[in-house]
């Protein structure tokens, strides 16, 4: 399993706060199965906005330590007037140097605002990826916006937290809510320690596959496969179609 999203660099923001925390996270997602993590500091002015330099050289020491799990590189780019010119100047970065981008919204803001910036983050040539929408009650209380957001080009990521139930019953309604209405695109743990906000995919996938079936289920994990590769992400409906189609191929061979 892939993990396109998780604050598993020490020291760089409010996630993983020592080098023996990243260990100990690292050690929770191989049990837990994952294969490939995303290490995506936040970069959000006023709070955390550390410099590349410092991420690059953690990220160096975080890989040399690393054993049985793939690290890649990006960051969870806060939405802000300046978010394009961060990512123009180099001083956010796409999820695996791919044209992928995590975008969190502020906890306030414009449907217009927001609109407009996705448009002119598009128009660059990336693909931006909205973190964690179910966690927003703006989102909650127009849901058309979502669908005008994915309608529009871009794509919607639910934390794994949310699914299972951790951030409260109110946003695991809505993520369920969202997942049967198959408008999400990606799953990702969105951790920040080994205690409570851990690393984990598995738990999500199972509660997909209950609330949405199987398929929907297997479309997110490749749609996280496909991300980490830059390639483009398939319409639930395509990818359906062409599992249905490999399934009764394998069927004749086998």
């Amino acid at each position: 399993m892939i993990d396109i999203h998780c604050h598993i660099l020490p020291g760089l923001d409010d996630g993983a706060k020592t080098m023996e925390e990243t260990l100990e996270m690292l050690h929770i997602a191989k049990e837990k199965g994952i294969t490939d993590i995303v290490a995506t500091p936040h970069i959000y002015p006023e709070f955390y906005f550390p410099e590349m330099e410092k991420i690059f050289q953690i990220f160096g020491e975080v890989k040399e330590k690393v054993d049985g799990i793939n690290l890649y590189l990006g960051t969870d780019i806060h939405f802000c007037p300046e978010t394009l010119k961060y990512l123009r100047e180099g001083r956010a970065l796409t999820i695996n140097n791919g044209n992928y981008v995590l975008i969190e919204p502020p906890e306030f803001f414009s449907e217009g605002e927001l609109l407009q910036m996705l448009f002119q983050i598009r128009g660059e040539g990336y693909r931006p990826v909205i973190t964690h929408p179910e966690r927003y009650q703006i989102f909650r209380e127009k849901k058309t916006l979502l669908f005008k957001i994915v309608e529009q080009g871009n794509f919607l990521q639910l934390t794994s937290a949310s699914i299972t139930g951790y951030f409260g019953e109110t946003v695991q309604n809505f993520s369920k809510e969202l997942i049967k209405e198959k408008i999400v695109h990606i799953i990702a743990s969105d951790a920040h320690s080994p205690r409570r906000r851990i690393p984990f995919l598995k738990d999500a996938y199972d509660k997909v596959s209950e609330w949405a079936g199987e398929s929907y289920s297997l479309y997110l994990q490749d749609n996280a496969r496909r991300v980490l590769k830059n390639e483009e992400l398939l319409e639930f409906e395509r990818a359906s179609i062409k599992k249905s189609f490999l399934k009764k191929f394998l069927e004749k061979i086998w």
